[in-house]
């Protein structure tokens, strides 16, 4: 008597048997992650991407989030007529969001665990497209070197922290992804324009970036006119700002923003954990414009990104958030190049890995408080578990001071 028999993809398999592990307990199941992206198993950068988004979860809401919390507790009690337009400049469509969810009872922490899970999903998206696709064929060990520096860079605690660029910055990379690689512009344009509701900076950025792009300069003419602007542009927003940016100027560039947009508001030691992590990236620069190609299309984005660094790096806050940006784009430019010319010796994806795992290191040391306070041993609860409960009011309040710093 013949019977028939269900057989299921191996990849399938992986993806239902991991899901198992991490709904069981998160910790424990990074090595089978791990294992999976190793050996290039499908459903493994979504396990991973839902890792992210549980660790997310459990992060004390500090820093900039902390700001946030405070809205979102300010709109559950209040009508959605209490949301006013300087609510929507600062914050785009959030206030809704934050009305809507408080309303319906959603945690807060759930939006951290959306942003991560989804953002870093769409990043490994195009990580794991342009390798498919790669005129060059990659060992394992190549590939796996690629992710963990992809990975290393991925800054984790400061899209957590932050809130709204992080995120914002994955669905933007998206978008150029759906652009350069897949010439869907229609679907594209939704995703900039999603980017730009999610933080208004991208209305600017955009622009800016594709004009960049668009010119292709050349390398001498990049570094002299970086110099030159990060001279000039600093005066120009003390002069123009108020008209261009609106409440964002006072927020984030006019002297009442000292205590969040100012280096000279940074403890010494505050000082040099912001700017360590930082140096970590310059060996990145350096291979953008010593391998720079113009024909390649990421190397350009990222030559945009880094140009708006530097003409901002007077002010923390947006050099942070372009520096960021530049971190984020660097594997797929360094990707782009190999598929167009020769692949980096073993050695220089080797001294940038070391460079990535400085950066984390040192970007921990950053955010030891959070690091210190967050409840990450819930990591080893099952995933129902980890996500039933939210920092409670009282506990935010008591913990956490009104600059969002750690009383």
């Amino acid at each position: 008597m013949r019977t028939n028999s269900i057989s299921i993809p191996s990849d399938t398999q992986f993806l239902l048997l991991g899901f198992v592990c991490l709904m069981l307990c998160p910790l424990l199941s990074i090595p089978f992650i791990i294992y999976g992206i190793y050996h290039r198993q499908k459903g493994a950068y979504l396990l991973l991407s839902l890792l992210l988004g549980v660790f997310a979860f459990i992060s004390a809401p500090s820093e900039d989030i902390y700001r946030h919390y405070c809205q979102y507790e300010y709109f559950s009690i209040r009508p959605i007529t209490a949301i006013k337009m300087a609510d929507v400049t600062l914050n785009g469509i959030l206030p809704y969001l934050y009305w809507t969810m408080s309303h319906i009872g959603i945690p807060f922490s759930y939006l951290r665990f959306f942003e991560l899970s989804v953002g870093f999903y769409l990043l490994s998206s195009i990580f794991s497209y342009m390798i498919e696709h790669s005129k060059h064929t990659y060992t394992q060990k190549e590939y796996f070197m690629r992710f963990a520096l992809f990975f290393a860079f991925f800054d984790f605690l400061y899209t957590t922290m932050g809130v709204k660029f992080g995120f914002a910055l994955c669905v933007f990379l998206y978008c150029l992804h759906l652009f350069v690689h897949k010439n869907k512009k229609a679907a594209g344009i939704l995703f900039y324009l999603f980017a730009c509701v999610w933080h208004f900076s991208f209305i600017f950025t955009g622009p800016i970036l594709y004009s960049i792009y668009h010119f292709n300069p050349k390398k001498k003419t990049v570094l002299m006119g970086c110099f030159i602007l990060a001279v000039l542009t600093p005066i120009a927003i003390n002069l123009v700002g108020y008209y261009l940016f609106g409440r964002r100027f006072e927020f984030y560039f006019s002297k009442k923003a000292d205590d969040v947009a100012s280096y000279s508001a940074m403890t010494p030691i505050g000082l040099i954990l912001y700017i360590l992590p930082k140096l970590t990236v310059i060996p990145l620069a350096i291979t953008l414009f010593k391998h720079y190609n113009q024909d390649s299309k990421w190397c350009r984005f990222a030559l945009g990104w880094f140009v708006l660094a530097i003409i901002l790096i007077s002010n923390p806050v947006p050099f942070y958030r372009f520096w960021w940006a530049f971190m984020a784009i660097s594997i797929f430019f360094i990707l782009d190049i190999e598929n167009l010319s020769t692949v980096f010796p073993q050695k220089t994806i080797k001294k940038l890995l070391i460079c990535g795992i400085l950066f984390t290191a040192l970007n921990m040391l950053t955010y030891h408080k959070e690091v210190q306070y967050s409840q990450y041993y819930r990591s080893i609860y099952p995933v129902p578990l980890a996500l039933d409960s939210d920092y409670s009011k009282r506990w935010v309040f008591s913990n956490i001071q009104y600059d969002g710093d750690f009383k």
